[in-house]
């Protein structure tokens, strides 16, 4: 959802905010574990490119996108790069950011992400 313009009481945005973060930061760590210990994506250093892609009913604009995207931002940063304090990862200039919207039916919606090297498909 978009929260730029959505106020609501701060427990329930927290724990939003929360389950965002935990969600995306698992299903990444998940997707590392499955790969062998030499690949790319494992090492310290690697210049990555992640895409965040919103697939909803709705659209938001470029602004609200990111911005609702914040914690799954972080989460996926964090899982990248362990070790940095909580929501400072996804700062890294190895760290390569897009945001994109697909339109679906209503009543389902997910987010997917696509990670890659820089500079390699």
């Amino acid at each position: 959802i978009s929260e730029a313009n959505t106020r609501g009481h701060w427990a329930k945005n927290h724990k939003l905010h929360k389950d965002q973060n935990l969600l995306a930061n698992l299903t990444t760590r998940a997707a590392l574990a499955g790969l062998p210990k030499e690949h790319p994506f494992k090492k310290v250093d690697a210049s990555i490119n992640i895409k965040i892609i919103r697939v909803s009913a709705g659209t938001m604009d470029d602004d609200n996108v990111r911005g609702s995207s914040k914690w799954i931002r972080d989460g996926i940063a964090d899982a990248l790069a362990p070790g940095l304090a909580p929501g400072r990862a996804d700062g890294l200039a190895r760290f390569t950011w897009e945001y994109e919207q697909k339109k679906c039916k209503r009543g389902t919606a997910r987010i997917e992400i696509i990670l890659s090297l820089k500079g390699k498909v």
